[in-house]
């Protein structure tokens, strides 16, 4: 199939920023607050730097699980559905409150569930309000970014995947196990099976702290049966690992590794980031951590995306919270060139050469009358503009291979036959 990439557009990322209530240990510390949220819902000041940072939008610990799906993610689902490429993801320290958010601590609690289930609904909602002559297609696969290895949750025997590139696809993660899915339901069994596969240890912080990156990745392909035209739009919703202080987690030994990789790798989306955000910058590192190759199409590239960052309103985690704003607002100023993925199918384009042979042809009749209707009234026909007889006898030779430049510049030429005879007209007319 070919790819038609239309109407690039350069919009920048949506950066939303939601504070959790304070936990057990932090009240225990002091209880303290170390950030003060502005009236107007898209800022959030730290007294102790002097500092304010703007968002999109700021959600108090009082926010819904709904009401940061809606201004958040929503927008990127519809777009996927349209045939955009989306991604939504979270960041944040251990424990503010990344998969709270993404997951919930319920998939299937209407109240608490988080985004990723909340998109399931949505995607199945646009499916059964869509035209009756678009065939639907969904995909989904999941995978986690452990200790630099990418694993995939649904046959976890394949435990060191690599990723791959090429014009049509982009960036993406070959021989994942994607399976077609057709409800809701389907979609939530897949999600409990990657869920019980992911890796999880205990920690200081969070006693179900995630050890790893998980990308869950939906693929939406639509069928026009009208005109035969395909879209594939492509989700990604990333839940990334905590970034911590050993010294508070008290990681050691297996823990302790599993932390400087996370560290690394999360230091490494932000190297992207800083380059991205930095004029002078001339070279993107990608590749300097799985992570952030993966995310190589939703930082800087054809994506609408979305960041959630999640922080801790406590001051014990005052600098852990800061780091996490700077992230976000640096992350705020990176653009993505969005287009939809059309992808043009074979019988589409045998049809659009139907149209344009038809078309053709029809043309070929008009200049055909025209000229006898100019030498009927002594009109003498150019030369170079008689195509009569060199029309009949293209008509009658057996076809040759179609060469779209050729095609073209002959089109070009009976318009401007066609435009000079009306000229001719005219003259006839006015005398």
């Amino acid at each position: 199939m070919a790819f038609d990439g239309q109407d690039p557009h350069e919009e920048s990322i949506k950066v939303c920023c939601r504070f959790r209530p304070q936990n057990q240990l932090e009240k225990d510390q002091s209880g303290k607050i170390c950030i003060t949220l502005g009236d107007d819902i898209t800022s959030v000041y730290v007294p102790n730097i002097d500092s304010s940072f703007v968002f999109d939008r700021v959600f108090g610990s009082e926010a819904s699980q709904k009401e940061v799906y809606d201004y958040a993610a929503k927008p990127i689902i519809n777009g996927v559905l349209r045939g955009f490429n989306g991604t939504v993801f979270a960041y944040g320290q251990t424990a503010s409150g990344k998969t709270h958010t993404m997951e919930g601590p319920d998939i299937e609690d209407e109240v608490q569930m988080g985004v990723i289930p909340r998109m399931v609904w949505s995607i199945f909602d646009g499916i059964d309000h869509a035209a009756d002559y678009i065939e639907f297609v969904v995909k989904v696969a999941i995978v986690e970014i452990y200790n630099e290895r990418i694993r995939d949750l649904l046959d976890p025997k394949k435990d060191n995947l690599k990723i791959h590139e090429d014009k049509a696809r982009g960036v993406f993660i070959g021989g994942v196990t994607e399976t077609y899915v057709g409800s809701e339901q389907e979609i939530f069994d897949i999600m409990k099976t990657g869920k019980y596969n992911r890796a999880v240890a205990e920690t200081n912080l969070n006693e179900h702290s995630s050890r790893s990156h998980l990308i869950f990745m939906l693929t939406i392909e639509q069928k026009n049966l009208h005109d035969r035209s395909l879209k594939v739009g492509k989700l990604h919703l990333v839940d990334l690992a905590g970034s911590e202080k050993v010294g508070k987690t008290g990681a050691t030994g297996d823990r302790l590794d599993e932390a400087k990789n996370i560290n690394r790798s999360l230091s490494a989306l932000g190297n992207v980031i800083n380059a991205l955000t930095d004029r002078k910058s001339t070279h993107v590192p990608y590749r300097d951590s799985k992570l952030s190759r993966v995310l190589q199409e939703s930082l800087g590239g054809n994506a609408k995306t979305s960041l959630i960052i999640t922080c801790s309103p406590s001051y014990y985690n005052e600098q852990e919270t800061i780091s996490t704003l700077r992230f976000g607002q640096r992350a705020k100023m990176i653009k993505n060139v969005v287009k939809v993925n059309h992808e043009r199918s074979v019988e589409e384009l045998k049809m659009l050469l139907q149209r344009r042979d038809q078309a053709l042809g029809d043309l070929r009749g008009r200049v055909s009358l025209l000229e006898q209707l100019l030498r009927s009234n002594g009109i003498p026909v150019p030369e170079e503009h008689t195509t009569s007889s060199s029309l009949t006898r293209q008509a009658s030779a057996p076809p040759a291979p179609v060469d779209e430049a050729e095609k073209t510049e002959y089109e070009d030429q009976l318009q401007d036959f066609v435009a000079f005879v009306l000229a001719a007209l005219a003259d006839i007319l006015e005398t």
